[in-house]
């Protein structure tokens, strides 16, 4: 677990989080695996280490129950192995299906394990999104607190490998638009955060561009009167004042809807919380970069 400075989690309000290390307390899978040789699906638990590693322990049942002994380095072998799903850690340590990311089609699944290594960025677990694959959840509970008029933080690890790419981290869309609000790894233009409405677009965009392919830790931060600054491996970039209104009821990571401007790299974790975590976010960056050594 990882404490402020007043011993309290620096989680202990998030909304939900994707990641593959523990963020506060999670004894429940961190996610499932097709491997390639059969199909075969295994639910994968955090190690003794809190991490997913191929030391970590599986379930051929489901992600809610107690692993058995088999290690994931002895179920898959050598062969490949793409995410099936990527379950949500909530504050509260209870699983929650309204939480889970799964992939539309059986095609655009993200790889994790290629040849029985699992597949890293800075040396940690990541998963990998080829510029074709992406997660999708219909009425995700996670985007609810990331409807205008509320509050929020949202702080992203990514990594785009391509220059012209343009890199979606996470979409939350809507029927009326395909995108509201979005997490961009671009490296050809200064796009960081953006929303997009029927009354108009916002965006609190990148100072400068950032063309290298280096691992980036993104972050915005959304207040009680709808200003949004936008963040770059901890340092501040711009602002902006959001007018209108929207509601969410699509979560899309690595992609937009119909998985439009895919990602081609690495993205590690995104945390979303309901709160403006301004106050918070030096232990919050620290935290982030000491884990996936960023800057």
């Amino acid at each position: 677990m990882f404490f402020d400075s007043l011993g309290v989690s620096l989680y202990a309000d998030m909304t939900v989080g994707y990641s593959l290390r523990v963020l506060k307390s999670w004894e429940w899978a961190c996610l499932s695996l097709v491997r390639s040789t059969d199909s075969a699906v295994a639910y994968i638990y955090f190690d003794d280490n809190d991490v997913i590693s191929l030391n970590s322990l599986i379930s051929t049942v489901g992600a809610e129950e107690t692993p058995s002994a088999t290690t994931l380095g002895t179920w898959i072998g050598t062969a490949n192995a793409d995410i099936g799903n990527l379950y949500g850690q909530t504050a509260n340590g209870v699983f929650d299906s309204g939480f889970t990311l799964t992939s539309e089609l059986t095609s655009r699944r993200p790889l994790f394990i290629e040849n029985g290594i699992i597949k890293t960025n800075n040396g940690v677990a990541s998963m990998y999104f080829d510029g074709t694959k992406s997660f999708i959840k219909d009425n995700s509970l996670g985007v609810t607190a990331l409807d205008s008029g509320n509050p929020f933080t949202v702080l992203s690890v990514s990594a785009n490998e391509v220059i012209a790419g343009l890199g979606t981290v996470f979409c939350t869309n809507k029927i009326s638009s395909n995108r509201v609000l979005q997490f961009q790894d671009r490296r050809t233009v200064k796009r960081a955060t953006f929303i997009k409405t029927l009354s108009g677009d916002y965006a609190a965009d990148l100072s400068a561009q950032q063309d290298s392919g280096n691992t980036r830790l993104l972050t915005t931060v959304m207040d009680n009167s709808k200003n949004f600054d936008s963040y770059f491996n901890a340092t501040f970039q711009t602002s902006n004042t959001y007018l209108g209104d929207y509601a969410n009821n699509n979560l899309v990571v690595g992609a937009q809807l119909n998985n439009g401007s895919p990602l081609s790299g690495y993205i590690s974790e995104i945390i979303m919380f309901p709160t403006d975590k301004t106050s918070d976010l030096t232990e919050l960056h620290n935290d982030i970069n000491n884990y996936y050594t960023i800057y």
